[in-house]
């Protein structure tokens, strides 16, 4: 099976730690960390921490934005007498140790390899994130008089600068400075005894930089943009020696004593060194207990790794309480990428991948927040009482539908995403006392809703669907809303006879009904799906790679003339001018007109399992993917330039991102997608099923040996990570 040992996994992890990692692509300089509490940034060009948010959303509520409070930490070395900031420096190499979630840069300096990491501990309940340095001299003589420098400037003041009114004090009895203002307030530990501490109106900067030693600044203070630094004496380092020196960062929403005191319960006389590794060993623990196909290539299987980890730094992990339910929420995106809130599509596609992947407990977490968010604010819209969000959601879990000129994003994908993806948990292990917690929100609500939205065209009532065309007569009835309702609904059928509940087999005949209308309402004159049923009868230009959905969900089978004409008619019609992928619609400006990573990875996934050979290979498509982001920290982002192929929008992207990635593989590996309930075998779309089980729940229906022996051998065909 491929399987690594959970003891060789944590030593290959570990040992990692010192080889050389890939520097990153071109036009794409960052990496990101979360642990669900806190998100940081680190900045390959300018070899410093350049972002630093107290929660991993965007925004709380409507009324309270995330603040972002970093400007900038980096760190300082005088070796053999010279010293210097390293921000700035030419970094040689930089990416995550071990495609797991501490992010590693790399800089020579007078001779010394040193290493700048930068992690926010997964097993830290709170807004945490250490910078460490690691400082090592692989030359052939010892180098003296030596030091260590850091410098944070942070913004947690008021004002259009965020840094008005800032107050600083070190509390010698921790060794730490507490920076406070009416925006946040935030400590910096040194993690290892310093030597001196400054802060304004000290000029740390220019104090280091002039060759100098930082004084002893105690006492409060209070200035615009406070500066604080500190100083560690590194001993004379021997020809192969190495010291290690750090900084925990935490955001305090409460008592400073108390957030200390828990900080220093969890450092528990630990080393940074020891840190750091404990760090690498939880990754590796983390993915050990993964699984992905067999057969990858050596980067895919780096870039896969990687894209599990992020799916682990992206999810919430705020406890629930006050009426707020955060926990859970898997952000669409990480920092730098502008998209960290929890979208419903998003979050489905992660859901999914991580299901397919054996990380049933994270799946089931996301569903959660998006089946115990706070809705309804739509219903003029919707027509109905529903019970998932039509777009996204805040920190806190209450909807969140962005509004212009067209008014709201209502997006009736959601609901027959969420379905697919709660079908996917159950099927790859999912607890049925999960099912059982969310089964009136997602049978009830959602599955008991789909059919009554259904429309005299046979097809849902129109939408804004996944390209977000916002409403007041921009709504059409899109391909790909139809697509995830049948898989939404025979989701629910299949769900439906895990809990008893009779609807089920209506619920699949609600899905072949749509998937008969999609065939005949959304089919153009070239034979391809067009993006809406408004397209296909030629109004307007309406080329969307967003229907690939269709077979990729099984609404259509794979070997139906549409499903090979539509992947043709996209390539054909798509491609990006650089040649490596494709865009995402040719409706609109220059956003649509990027390459879109996720389509790229959709559609290599619709290939696999189409049995008319396109022009273009999957694996192309797959390697596009896969290559540039081995040359990018492992990250996958929201667009690449349509003429360049370079990085562009949010990176690196979750669900679209991370979670297709990972779609992708299982889809080479697994092969033709099976006949879903929309299309019965032998029969075709709409046909009736007579009050049989549909097809994708008889195992299920009949034998549970039978299902018990497939699963079985599915596992056959994953190894551990």
């Amino acid at each position: 099976m491929g399987r690594l040992p959970g003891q060789a996994a944590l030593a290959l992890a570990v040992a990692a730690l010192g080889s050389a990692l890939p520097a990153g692509a071109a036009g794409f300089d960052h990496g990101a960390a979360s642990n669900g509490f806190a998100a940081a940034t680190f900045d390959t060009v300018r070899g410093q921490l350049d972002a630093f948010y107290p929660h991993p959303y965007v925004a709380y509520s409507a009324q309270q934005s995330t603040p972002e409070l970093a400007r900038a930490a980096y760190f300082g070395v005088r070796a053999g007498g010279q010293q210097g900031w390293l921000a700035g420096l030419p970094v040689a190499s930089a990416g995550y140790v071990a495609q797991g979630t501490v992010f590693r840069a790399q800089q020579p300096f007078q001779g010394l390899t040193v290493e700048s990491y930068l992690f926010t501990p997964q097993g830290y309940p709170g807004p945490l994130a250490i910078l460490a340095l690691h400082v090592t001299n692989g030359g052939g003589s010892a180098v003296t008089d030596d030091a260590a420098f850091a410098c944070f400037d942070f913004q947690v003041g008021g004002g259009a600068s965020q840094a008005a009114g800032e107050t600083a004090e070190y509390l010698s009895a921790s060794d730490a400075f507490e920076l406070h203002g009416s925006a946040a307030t935030v400590l910096f530990a040194s993690l290892s005894p310093s030597e001196h501490h400054a802060r304004s109106p000290t000029d740390v900067v220019a104090t280091v930089a002039q060759g100098n030693a930082l004084p002893d600044d105690d006492g409060p203070v209070t200035q615009d943009g406070a500066l604080l630094g500190f100083e560690w004496a590194v001993p004379t380092l021997a020809p192969g020696a190495d010291a290690w020196l750090g900084v925990a960062i935490l955001a305090v929403p409460g008592d400073p004593a108390a957030a200390l005191a828990a900080l220093q319960g969890f450092v528990a006389g630990r080393s940074v060194s020891a840190l750091v590794q404990a760090e690498a060993r939880s990754d590796a623990a983390y993915l050990a207990g993964a699984t992905l196909p067999l057969n990858l290539s050596a980067a895919e299987t780096r870039v896969a790794r990687e894209q599990l980890s992020i799916l682990r730094m992206a999810q919430s992990r705020e406890p629930n309480a006050g009426g707020a339910t955060p926990y859970g929420a898997m952000m669409a995106a990480l920092p730098p990428g502008e998209w960290h809130l929890d979208w419903v599509r998003d979050s489905a596609y992660a859901a999914v991948a991580l299901a397919r992947s054996g990380l049933v407990q994270a799946a089931e977490d996301d569903l959660g927040f998006v089946l115990a968010a706070k809705v309804g604010g739509y219903e003029a819209e919707v027509g109905h009482p529903y019970a998932i969000s039509v777009c996204r959601h805040y920190g806190d879990g209450e909807e969140w539908s962005d509004v212009n000129q067209d008014g709201p994003n209502i997006e009736l994908d959601g609901f027959g995403l969420t379905l697919w993806a709660a079908d996917e948990v159950m099927r790859h292990g999912g607890d049925p006392a999960w099912l059982t917690g969310v089964q009136s929100r997602l049978l009830d609500g959602t599955a008991g809703l789909l059919p009554e939205l259904i429309d005299g065209s046979g097809l849902l009532t129109p939408d804004s669907s996944i390209w977000e065309v916002h409403w007041d007569g921009q709504q059409r009835h899109f391909t790909y809303t139809d697509a995830a309702a049948v898989a939404g609904l025979c989701g629910a059928s299949h769900l439906a006879t895990l809990v008893g509940d009779a609807r089920g087999a209506g619920w699949a005949r609600a899905a072949q009904g749509i998937a008969s209308a999609i065939l005949s309402k959304c089919t153009d004159a070239e034979g391809a799906l067009a993006g809406t049923m408004e397209g296909a009868a030629g109004q307007g230009d309406d080329r969307d790679a967003a229907a690939i959905e269709a077979v990729n969900f099984g609404a259509i089978p794979a070997g139906a003339p549409a499903s090979g004409q539509t992947v043709r008619s996209i390539e054909a019609e798509l491609a990006v001018a650089s040649g490596q992928g494709f865009r995402r619609d040719n409706q609109g400006g220059a956003y649509d007109a990027s390459e879109w990573a996720f389509v790229d990875l959709r559609l290599a996934a619709a290939i696999f399992g189409v049995s008319a050979a396109p022009t273009v290979s999957a694996e192309t498509l797959l390697d596009r993917v896969t290559n540039a982001a081995d040359q990018a920290y492992g990250l996958v982002p929201e667009l690449y330039d349509p003429a360049t192929g370079a990085y562009a929008g949010a990176v690196p992207m979750v669900g679209f991102g991370a979670g297709a990635y990972l779609l992708a593989l299982w889809a080479r590996s697994d092969g033709p997608l099976p006949v879903s309930c929309a299309v019965p075998p032998g029969g075709s779309a709409g046909a009736p099923l007579d009050g049989k089980p549909p097809p994708c729940c008889a195992a299920v229906a009949g034998d549970a040996g039978w299902l018990g022996l497939a699963l079985a051998l599915g596992l056959l065909l994953r190894r551990r990570v």
